[in-house]
């Protein structure tokens, strides 16, 4: 099963170290939004698929930013903008999570990924946050998710993986 790790990639180093452990892909965070450059050239040096673009984001006044350090500092980007331009650059694979909703088991942000796959239909979205139930995994394949994080539905045990894939 390819398995993609993230957290803390901070360098190239780091991702040396992930993919001669096995992993497939790598998920980069915060220096995503902070130095996009950086990521984009690990694009070209380890391939664009092996890169998988982190944004967490949060809705303030209409627009979906990105916050930073712990989701407390703005990071004066958005979302949108912030798509954008990695698909320019030929990345499109993106783990997309609503911290509004990561963690509440209040089922995911279907709006917020609705308007990304219309936007962004190139892109490959995966669903972060709220994931609470294998009717919202169905209802994120309907729209086009490429994937879901489904970490706290797992630990309370709301659905088997078994489950999960069979949607």
């Amino acid at each position: 099963m390819p398995v993609q790790a993230g957290g803390g990639v901070r360098d190239e180093s780091d991702l040396y170290a992930l993919f001669r452990g096995g992993v497939a892909a790598a998920v980069v965070g915060s220096v995503s939004v902070r130095d996009p450059q950086r990521v984009i050239e690990w694009a070209r040096v380890f391939g664009r698929d092996r890169i998988v673009v982190a944004l967490d984001t949060r809705e303030l006044d209409g627009a979906w930013t990105l916050p930073l350090h712990g989701w407390t500092e703005a990071s004066g980007v958005t979302l949108q903008d912030r798509i954008a331009l990695y698909l320019d650059a030929g990345l499109d694979q993106f783990l997309i999570t609503d911290i509004a909703r990561d963690g509440m088991m209040s089922g995911p942000s279907l709006d917020l990924y609705r308007s990304l796959r219309a936007s962004y239909p190139q892109a490959r979205i995966q669903a972060s946050g709220g994931i609470d139930s294998v009717a919202a995994l169905t209802s994120l394949r309907t729209i086009g998710a490429s994937g879901a994080i489904i970490g706290r539905a797992l630990l309370e045990a709301r659905f088997t993986v078994a489950e999960a894939n069979a949607c």
